[in-house]
């Protein structure tokens, strides 16, 4: 959540964190017809930037991507119709960031960030990094990464081993 920090003072705004949103959403809706769907998910154009700019993460398919974006329109869909609305994704994600703001200062701290990458998206990591784990060893190789985590190795890997840990992927 650090790439939602624009003015990187350590802290994500309201502002900062609706930012994010609405850009995903531009990119996201390819007919300009305010609704995403899955097929505009789906579709090879839809790239979702990650981390330092011009790097990319995941097109939105394959076996992470599609899943992951999948369950996103799903939990924001309100009126469970299979697309979600600029006002569908505002009203998801401002409840998150309430949600996530805990003390109520109208910012997330790192704490708060933490908290929320635990309780939304993060609890699958485990289950992906045993899997990528071939040899057992605890960490990641850079042969072992999967390819949306391959371009960013040198960015999260805090140490500069050359691998990443759980610790570290927690921490990206």
């Amino acid at each position: 959540m650090r790439h939602m920090d624009a003015d990187e003072d350590g802290l994500v705004s309201a502002d900062e964190f609706a930012s994010r949103v609405e850009r995903w959403f531009g990119r996201a809706d390819a007919d300009g017809d305010d609704t995403v769907t899955l097929k505009e998910l789906e579709s090879a154009p839809m790239r979702m930037k990650h981390g330092k700019k011009g790097r990319r993460g995941h097109k939105g398919k394959g076996r992470h991507g599609g899943k992951m974006m999948l369950k996103h329109l799903q939990a924001a869909d309100d009126n469970g119709d299979g697309q979600i609305t600029r006002a569908e994704l505002t009203a998801f994600h401002s409840a998150r960031f309430a949600e996530a703001d805990t003390n109520g200062d109208g910012v997330l701290d790192e704490s708060e960030r933490s908290a929320m990458r635990e309780a939304h998206g993060r609890k699958g990591m485990s289950k992906m990094f045993e899997r990528a784990d071939q040899d057992g060893d605890g960490k990641l190789s850079a042969g072992e990464l999967p390819p949306f985590l391959a371009d960013r190795l040198a960015d999260i890997d805090s140490d500069g081993d050359g691998q990443l840990t759980p610790e570290e992927l927690r921490a990206a």
